[in-house]
């Protein structure tokens, strides 16, 4: 089973909300400079934790890959 990598990114690491918000678009330009697709989203909002799950965007790596299912999608494939 393959996984995914992630980085978290703790707002309570930068002086401003503009340092956090900043570091999180230096992050994700990153990844999809170098060739990832990722998701993104808040592990603590009220902390301030955000989680970037990322992996190549490539599919013939055969890595893992988000994929959006419908409720009836994922009971047909469970």
């Amino acid at each position: 089973m393959n996984s995914v990598n992630r980085i978290t990114i703790c707002k309570d690491k930068y002086k401003t909300q503009d340092d956090f918000e900043n570091v999180i678009k230096k992050a994700i330009m990153l990844l999809l400079d170098n060739g990832y697709i990722m998701t993104v989203r808040y592990d603590e909002p009220g902390l301030g934790i955000v989680c970037l799950d990322y992996n190549y965007a490539d599919r013939s790596f055969g890595t893992d890959y988000p994929v959006w299912l419908s409720p009836e999608e994922q009971e047909k494939i469970l």
